[in-house]
């Protein structure tokens, strides 16, 4: 049974707690994907904000930041478009933000769009309609390298993973993203 919620929750529809950046490849090799989730990770710490990767349980991976609702999905929206024309001007060759996969083959699309309002994307934990019912399962930073299978998350390893692990999602809620700090800092860089 696969759960795709909201970014927000009911109290703040308008405000909500993360913002997602949606790692989707179109006819690339994994390793790729993995190289550019480590890529996006390490630009987001370089700007201050932490973020939690996960697979997606299919063929992509996602990184959410804690917002703790306190934007709108507009500002979201803007500050992870802004992020991915960042990741697109560094890795032309890798990344397009262009949404049809027909248009963009042979490269990944980093889904900003998804911070709208109303869009859904698969649940922490969310068993997916594959035929080894993968689970969208978080990551250890250091379990982003070459030997990363999203299919080896399944509703048969999940749980003992978590036993072994601990809850891995349980780390986005410590650090918030303070996205007009953030800004400041950006614009003190744009100035250097």
């Amino acid at each position: 049974i696969e759960i795709n919620p909201w970014l927000s929750r009911k109290g703040s529809l308008d405000k909500p707690d993360f913002m997602i950046f949606d790692i989707d490849p179109a006819g690339v090799k994994f390793p790729i994907v993995v190289d550019v989730a480590k890529a996006l990770y390490e630009l987001l710490e370089s700007i201050g904000i932490s973020s939690v990767i996960k697979t997606s349980g299919k063929r992509g991976l996602h990184l959410y930041t804690n917002l703790a609702g306190k934007y709108s999905h507009e500002e979201s929206r803007n500050f992870a478009e802004a992020i991915a024309k960042l990741m697109e001007a560094k890795f032309p060759k890798l990344i397009s933000l262009e949404r049809s996969p027909a248009k963009r083959k042979n490269k990944i699309y980093i889904d900003y769009l998804q911070n709208r309002q109303g869009q859904t994307t698969a649940s922490v934990y969310s068993c997916r309609p594959t035929k080894f019912a993968s689970v969208s399962t978080p990551l250890e930073i250091s379990e982003l390298n070459a030997k990363l299978d999203p299919t080896e998350f399944t509703i048969m390893n999940t749980l003992e993973r978590i036993e072994k692990k601990g809850d891995l999602w349980g780390g986005l809620f410590e650090n918030e993203v303070n996205l007009r700090e953030v800004l400041k800092k950006l614009q003190i860089r744009k100035s250097l």
